[in-house]
């Protein structure tokens, strides 16, 4: 990386003025990470607004449970429309965000908190198969605004313990010519906690309590219903939301477990992180695709709904004399 003096002026602890942009300054293996990132984040903004559209047109398939999937679709959809652009045109051009603290600050906060909401919003799910469990009986009258006010405190939840450190990484921070963005030098001690707080503690009981919960819902199937206490609908309901379920824990774990690592060692400030980091967040970044696959191919609601609307944007692009033409 290379600078000229009559582009930047420094001062005694941060950098005054930046005004140049360096093509082709990352490494190519940054090069080849966005490259490979860019399809998985357009593929995944156009499956989510799908989702999306899929319970604007049909309200009637937004349940107690599904309200967790159309939340999860609004955060990848947020996440990948705010944060993804920069983080795209950050690895092919390094330099963008040095000497503009607030620029800076904005990276490292996005990488704080986009992948932390995914995982609160999983352990949500995770949660709303425990009161299933638990509570049957109240969860059959549970109301759907239940899952939109627990989403929305966990994001309360989130920010209370990450703006903090934004505003003193604003404050205290300093910016030169070779600090990296994805580095906060700042409250290291506080950085543990809340790394404790919003990753390693949700993270673990995220997935130390499925094989329980997976345990006591399959002891629940082995009991002896009477005929007439069987509803085919609502077991059929039930098999959807657990298979659901299941899945999001068996891809969050393949694909969210890697980043997991190169976070701890970023923030142990490893050297050999970087590259690293930018791998394991790109293959984190494949839910945004693989997530509305696991919609389509569990619930059925969603799936039948999606085939209309697509067979009916199909429709609209044959035009009348083509539609006209014998098969």
């Amino acid at each position: 990386m290379s600078f000229t003096k009559s582009h930047v002026n420094f001062s005694d602890t941060n950098i005054t003025r930046v005004s140049f942009l360096q093509p082709n300054s990352a490494s190519p293996l940054f090069h080849i990470v966005s490259y490979l990132r860019i399809p998985f984040v357009l593929i995944g903004v156009l499956a989510n607004i799908e989702i999306l559209i899929t319970f604007i047109r049909r309200p009637r398939l937004i349940t107690p449970f599904t309200i967790y999937i159309l939340n999860l679709a609004i955060i990848n959809l947020s996440s990948a429309l705010v944060y993804e652009p920069f983080a795209i045109v950050r690895y092919f051009y390094r330099e963008v965000s040095i000497g503009n603290k607030a620029l800076c600050g904005f990276v490292k906060y996005c990488q704080w908190t986009t992948d932390g909401i995914t995982r609160l919003q999983h352990g949500l799910i995770c949660f709303d198969r425990w009161l299933a469990v638990l509570l049957p009986t109240w969860y059959r009258l549970k109301p759907v605004s239940f899952g939109v006010k627990v989403t929305l405190l966990a994001l309360l939840y989130h920010q209370i313990w990450y703006i903090p450190l934004l505003i003193v990484d604003q404050v205290q921070g300093v910016v030169t010519p070779t600090t990296d963005c994805g580095f906060t030098l700042v409250l290291p001690q506080y950085q543990m906690v809340v790394r404790t707080m919003t990753m390693y503690i949700p993270f673990t009981v995220l997935f130390g309590s499925y094989p329980l919960l997976f345990y006591k819902i399959l002891k629940r199937r082995h009991l002896v219903i009477p005929e007439n206490q069987l509803n085919p609908a609502r077991t059929k309901q039930r098999s959807q939301e657990l298979g659901m379920t299941m899945g999001l824990l068996l891809i969050y774990f393949i694909f969210v477990l890697p980043i997991l690592f190169t976070s701890a060692l970023k923030a142990a400030k490893s050297p050999i992180v970087n590259e690293y980091f930018a791998v394991t967040e790109l293959i984190s970044r494949v839910l945004y695709v693989i997530e509305p696959y696991l919609y389509l191919v569990f619930m059925s609601g969603i799936r039948e709904e999606v085939k209309r609307h697509l067979r009916q944007l199909a429709s609209c692009c044959v035009t009348p004399r083509q539609a006209a033409q014998p098969i």
